[in-house]
């Protein structure tokens, strides 16, 4: 579907869309688990952000 020529929805088979849903949630659980190998245990307090800000 378009508007203006521009596409603006489709419509895809719920086995590709169940799909999708599970591509993303293993992109979730890949950047989670780099994430979390990354951290160093550092916290900051708002007061501390809003200062560096």
């Amino acid at each position: 579907m378009t508007r203006h020529g521009k596409p603006v929805a489709f419509l895809i088979g719920v086995e590709d869309f169940a799909r999708l849903e599970e591509l993303e949630d293993a992109a979730d659980l890949a950047e989670f688990r780099a994430a979390k190998a990354e951290d160093d245990g550092r916290r900051v307090s708002l007061a501390e952000l809003q200062a560096e800000l």
